[in-house]
């Protein structure tokens, strides 16, 4: 089962950790719980770590810059269980609408991969948005001018 992560914002992950790399060939509509609907992209990542196997999903949401990530629950698997898990992930971005495409990350050399993960949003962090632009005019005025601009 793959659940939202409220804590991560993109996916973090070394090039050497990565064992499978899937990603959509075309863009879909999602709608959410809780979410605008949006167009996104997805990914499919499996991963190996020190503790064992990890697979993520994640969606890219173009009209908010957004992304979504989506862990597999349980976090750490055995290899059987994470080539499990990656079955599930690409049937679960596919009933989203998704076609997906393997990248063939292990035929790829360094400089390659490198490539193919800036090329993919969800691996970039969020950028900051600017907070609110104070508009407040404390000249009495200029207050009047932008008044009377309107008219």
């Amino acid at each position: 089962m793959f659940l939202l992560d409220d804590e991560r914002h993109h996916v973090e992950v070394t090039l050497e950790a990565i064992v499978a790399l899937y990603r959509s060939v075309n863009s879909a509509l999602v709608a959410l719980p809780g979410i605008p609907s949006s167009k996104a992209e997805a990914v499919v990542v499996g991963t190996r770590q020190p503790e064992g196997f990890s697979v993520l999903v994640a969606l890219h949401l173009s009209s908010e810059e957004r992304h979504l990530v989506f862990a597999h629950d349980p976090a750490t698997m055995d290899g059987a269980q994470a080539r499990a898990a990656a079955k599930e992930a690409l049937g679960f971005v596919e009933a989203m609408g998704f076609v997906m495409e393997n990248v063939s990350w292990r035929d790829l050399d360094s400089s390659a991969r490198r490539q193919r993960l800036a090329d993919l949003k969800v691996f970039d962090p969020p950028a900051e948005k600017a907070g609110p632009v104070d508009n407040k005019v404390s000249d009495p005025r200029t207050r009047l001018a932008r008044l009377l601009a309107q008219i």
